[in-house]
């Protein structure tokens, strides 16, 4: 008898994504890119990589690094943090 196989269940999108998408609501796709540059060593992040994440479809897992940039050019800080489990104990 063959085993089922187990699915993992995934988000149909980066939930950080949305809280990005609020930041930078009322900013156009060229306001962000243009902060969010090399020469502030904030990563290079095009008009189009802003215009796929608001697509209603839009871009399912983004770039850590991409997601810092916008964070960063915006006035926010974006990280992961580790949390204190029983595991950890």
């Amino acid at each position: 008898m063959k085993k089922k196989r187990k699915v993992i269940h995934r988000p149909e999108r980066d939930r950080a994504v949305f809280e990005l998408l609020r930041a930078i609501k009322g900013k156009t796709a060229r306001e962000i890119s243009e902060r969010a540059t090399y020469g502030r060593g904030l990563g290079n992040v095009t008009k189009a990589t802003i215009y796929n994440w608001r697509k209603t479809e839009g871009v399912r897992y983004p770039q850590h690094l991409t997601m810092v940039a916008v964070a960063r050019a915006v006035g926010l800080e974006y990280k992961l943090l580790r949390t204190n489990t029983d595991e950890d104990s």
